[in-house]
């Protein structure tokens, strides 16, 4: 099971969202378009597990104590060079609370000896995987800036279903 740590939105932000891929196919934009179910924002992806070990994460992840907070959606903008296909995705800006919450996950995935490094996390929430044509000028468009009540933390896992990628929460934690 390829197993990964994020934060779901409400059914009004994925609506919106959704509106946001509408103005970037309506761009003529091509590439492997986010579904609604798929819409999240990753905290750390783990990769591949045993259930052993998932039963020891999800017990992790549950004794996080944190009070719940807002994040707010910035520009688009893309990772990838101008040479290949790119990843388009909606900034989240980088706000306390949400370093906070990626620091604590961190650290109770390393009480598992994970030895998971702390990097300059970059919150993201990927619209477009292997998009083209992209240019600077994206970083330019126009979207509404959201603000997104994060209220729990989640277990994720990633699978495939009849030839369907598929994300599913497996458990959470209630933030305070």
């Amino acid at each position: 099971m390829r197993i990964f740590i994020a934060l779901l939105f409400p059914d009004r932000i994925i609506h919106e969202l959704s509106k946001m891929r509408t103005v970037l196919e309506e761009l003529n934009i091509q590439g492997n378009f986010q579904r609604n179910d798929l819409l999240h924002l990753t905290i750390h992806y783990i990769g591949e597990t045993s259930d052993d070990f998932l039963k020891k994460i999800i017990s992790k992840i549950k004794e996080i104590d944190f009070d719940s907070f807002l994040v707010k959606t910035g520009i688009i903008n893309f990772f990838g060079s101008d040479k290949v296909k790119k990843v388009l995705y909606l900034e989240v800006e980088k706000n306390p609370r949400l370093l906070k919450c990626y620091h604590l996950v961190i650290e109770k995935l390393n009480e598992l000896n994970l030895n998971i490094k702390q990097i300059d996390y970059i919150p993201h929430i990927t619209m477009v995987r292997n998009a083209y044509p992209v240019d600077k000028e994206i970083k330019e468009l126009h979207v509404k800036a959201l603000d997104i009540a994060i209220d729990k933390i989640h277990v994720m896992v990633s699978k495939r279903e009849n030839g369907n990628l598929i994300y599913q929460s497996l458990d959470y934690v209630d933030l305070n």
